[in-house]
């Protein structure tokens, strides 16, 4: 979380704000949405919170959840350790696939990783850089049919 969600949310650049409000119905809006739900969740906002304040909520959620789950029902899952111990706990075979006629385990999804989370986040700004040309371009053709529209006119 230090390398992803906590870098990509502390302190948005001046740029930042100016792409999300140049395309707001699209991406402009993740900003306070993320503001609020870290605030509800972490009882802090996107501009106070620190590590040690999103540990001690997890600490905490997870203390809890240890406490009210019975222990035949809770499992303690770690994603490095992939399907199997999930797969085991739901009593649902491991997911595989067939690769040259033999059946492989599949691989295990990691799409919250940091180079998959920042590589996400770059296809996004590819396409966000995308839409507000698109906008920028309507806006200032528009502005100048108008404009010589009305330049004609006067003539």
């Amino acid at each position: 979380m230090r390398q992803t969600v906590l870098k990509y949310v502390s302190g948005p650049s001046y740029m930042d704000r100016l792409r999300g409000f140049l395309d707001w119905k699209e991406t402009g809006q993740r900003g306070p949405m993320l503001g609020q739900l870290f605030q509800g969740t972490f009882g802090s906002g996107l501009d106070s919170l620190t590590e040690s304040c999103a540990k001690e909520y997890f600490i905490g959620y997870h203390e809890n959840l240890r406490r009210i789950v019975p222990k035949e029902r809770l499992l303690e899952f770690k994603v490095q350790d992939g399907y199997k111990p999930l797969c085991d706990f739901l009593q649902v075979p491991v997911p595989t696939r067939k690769v040259d006629g033999k059946e492989i385990e599949e691989a295990f999804p990691y799409v919250n990783e940091g180079v998959a989370f920042w590589e996400r986040l770059f296809v996004d700004r590819k396409l966000q850089t995308k839409r507000i040309v698109r906008k920028l371009a309507t806006v200032v053709s528009v502005v100048c049919f108008v404009g010589a529209g009305l330049w004609y006119w006067w003539q």
